[in-house]
């Protein structure tokens, strides 16, 4: 009897302990999720620049080369498309017979001051413009951003996890590497400084993020993330309720490949190791 009410009570023990650990995280607010969340989508869209300035700086690479070199740069940075000249200074990429990417370029290098070039992805309307400001400082905007479809296939210039396009944005991004440029960001030490801001829309709600980068982005060769730490100064406003909101969140790749993300949101700070998806102003 004894023994039975001893295995009772240290079940019951077991059942209050377990319950506790399961409900405490469920009832404990996150204060600082907005600051959060404003980082997931700022890093989105500059993941986005710097998928496309890979792009444009191997096309550029590929177009100054002389004829006998260009078959081995299309081999080695485009080794699953074909690259096709339509017009003077217009450039495709092409899968299989399908074309992914547009290149429009005004004849001069990418890299030269006052080079004015675009790239257009299939599932875009319009190019998206960089203009060469200086040796290595690019300058990109463009407004009434229009997405011909949804396909979570096509990473630009919208992201499927949420279906939020970006219909306008303004940023000046800036880079140094062990190279000056970095030809390939993938095998490159590089490190990116700049500011911007963006606009985020989906059928209920359309957030402006004006960010700038504080420390500067620093991308290590053949890492698996695109930016290995630094830290943005952020702010959003929900243009439907006129809410704001005011954030700085740091980052960096620890031992193990793990991303320790630090957020500071209304004088309070939170180490986060995930993702959070929509934007949710205090």
């Amino acid at each position: 009897m004894k023994n039975a009410l001893l295995k009772s009570s240290l079940f019951s023990i077991i059942i209050a302990f377990w319950s506790c650990g399961i409900d405490e995280p469920q009832i404990k607010p996150d204060y600082t999720l907005a600051g959060k969340q404003m980082f997931d989508k700022t890093e989105l869209h500059v993941t986005m620049l710097t998928e496309w300035m890979d792009v444009l700086l191997k096309m550029n690479t590929y177009i100054q080369a002389n004829d006998a070199d260009k078959m081995k740069i299309e081999d080695k940075y485009f080794p699953n498309y074909k690259i096709r000249n339509n017009t003077v200074n217009t450039w495709s990429l092409i899968d299989s017979g399908d074309t992914i990417c547009k290149i429009f370029t005004d004849g001069n290098p990418f890299t030269a001051v006052g080079a004015n070039w675009g790239i257009k992805y299939k599932n875009m309307e319009i190019p998206c413009p960089f203009s060469c400001v200086s040796a290595s400082l690019w300058m990109m905007k463009v407004t009434n951003f229009k997405i011909n479809q949804y396909n979570e296939d096509d990473f630009y210039p919208y992201y499927s996890n949420d279906y939020s396009v970006e219909t306008y944005m303004s940023d000046s991004v800036s880079f140094a590497s062990d190279n000056a440029i970095p030809e390939d960001f993938a095998t490159s030490n590089f490190e990116l400084s700049g500011k911007g801001e963006f606009l985020r829309s989906n059928n209920t709600q359309d957030v402006k993020i004006v960010y700038t980068i504080d420390k500067n982005l620093k991308h290590v060769a053949n890492s698996t993330y695109n930016m290995n730490s630094g830290k943005y100064i952020l702010s959003a406003e929900d243009l439907q309720t006129a809410k704001k909101g005011v954030a700085s969140a740091e980052f960096e790749i620890l031992i193990g490949n793990t991303k320790k993300i630090t957020v500071v949101y209304n004088g309070r700070t939170q180490t986060y190791p995930t993702n959070n998806q929509s934007i949710i102003l205090n």
